[in-house]
């Protein structure tokens, strides 16, 4: 399996700078192979390469065709359930598997195949070739756990690289240590330790156990996560890309939609541009409900979607809901709060003060920190469930 901590995709990363940073018309051409040669790495079997270039290929051709690309996105969305076993879905439908694999990083490649599919009608069509597209959803650096980057954005980097002179190589070293630092100590360590109290709670629960269970997860989550993107950021940089940000101090968010706007933040500006803006849309057009009530609807839509997006189980449902009652919830608050402050200007004045900012940040957190025990542990079976 291709991961950070693999031989062969740590060479390519230390490799790529040497090779991707040099302009030359191959560029794309050498970026493509190896994009291709770290996939077919991943593939269990021949079945499962022609399963993969089809998913891969066939929206590319039919979305030139297409001129309402729904359908599309909604068979993508279904084969997406399907090859990703959403097995509490397929079994509702009896569907049978035919096949047990999964494809490297498909998450991610259906959000981006959206973005392309979406946006193709009005893209400049001399950015719009095979080439691009493949580097686009293949790329080594985003495909494992992102960013996610929009097609044209990414086009226009690939064309034009940053000059290696204008990088300050230890400091983007510098970046690359640290997150490999976070990963593989701080993100191992915090791992051990919550593993270790999970098994003691399944055996006898205790309360301060539940909450070193809370808050060793969020750290190993956090470590993993950033400490990832650090590296791609930087070894991107390297090879002359400029891969977005994806976290600004999550732990330091005041309220949950503070918290979405500096956690996996290009996965929250899809969301919104995908999900949560076309449901304003669709429930603004009818006359029964206030454009707050469409906004809080809309939140927790788009949250759950996220929720079922990270993962396969029940459990990945239970985030979903857990988050979407949550941002829809502070949604309402903050709003409610602004009105008694008398304006945005006098709540966010209000919110400065050191308690009050203490206080928010402290909920956020534990709130979030709870949630996500979901992500990592069967937490209904610690409950006895």
């Amino acid at each position: 399996m291709i991961s950070l901590n693999s031989l062969i995709f740590t060479g390519v990363l230390f490799l790529a700078p040497f090779i991707l940073s040099i302009k030359s018309k191959f560029r794309n051409w050498i970026f493509l192979g190896m994009n291709l040669s770290l996939l077919l790495l991943s593939m269990s079997s021949v079945l499962s390469a022609v399963i993969t270039f089809a998913w891969i290929l066939i929206p590319y051709f039919l979305s030139s065709k297409l001129k309402k690309p729904h359908l599309l996105i909604g068979a993508l969305v279904l084969g997406f359930i399907y090859l990703n076993r959403y097995d509490w879905i397929i079994s509702l439908l009896g569907i049978p598997y035919l096949f047990t694999f999964k494809l490297l990083g498909l998450s991610y490649i259906l959000f981006r195949q959206i973005d392309f599919i979406l946006n193709r009608s009005s893209m400049d069509p001399r950015n719009i070739n095979l080439v691009h597209y493949l580097n686009y959803l293949l790329s080594f650096y985003t495909i494992l756990a992102g960013p996610i980057m929009r097609y044209e954005a990414f086009v226009l980097d690939l064309q034009n690289p940053q000059d290696p002179k204008e990088i300050d190589v230890l400091k983007v070293l510098n970046r690359a240590f640290n997150g490999y630092i976070k990963v593989f100590v701080l993100s191992a360590l915090f791992s051990t330790m919550s593993f270790s109290i999970y098994k003691q709670l399944l055996s006898h629960f205790e309360l301060f156990s539940f909450i070193g269970l809370i808050i060793t997860n969020a750290l190993f989550l956090y470590f993993n996560f950033s400490g990832y993107c650090d590296v791609m950021i930087s070894m991107g940089k390297l090879s002359g890309f400029k891969i977005d940000e994806n976290f600004n101090k999550p732990y330091l968010a005041q309220d949950l939609s503070d918290f979405w706007s500096r956690w996996h933040m290009t996965l929250t500006q899809w969301l919104t541009n995908y999900v949560f803006n076309p449901i304003v849309v669709i429930f603004a057009r009818t006359e029964k409900m206030s454009i707050e009530k469409v906004q809080v609807l809309a939140f927790f839509i788009t949250f759950l979607v996220a929720g079922l997006w990270h993962g396969t189980t029940l459990n990945f449902l239970i985030y979903g809901i857990l988050q979407g009652l949550g941002v829809s919830l502070s949604k309402v608050i903050t709003d409610y709060r602004i009105k008694r402050c008398g304006g945005r200007k006098a709540f966010r004045a209000h919110r400065q003060k050191p308690l009050v900012k203490a206080i928010e940040i402290t909920i956020t957190l534990s709130y979030v920190a709870l949630s996500f025990l979901f992500f990592s542990f069967d937490v209904l079976a610690l409950l006895g469930m």
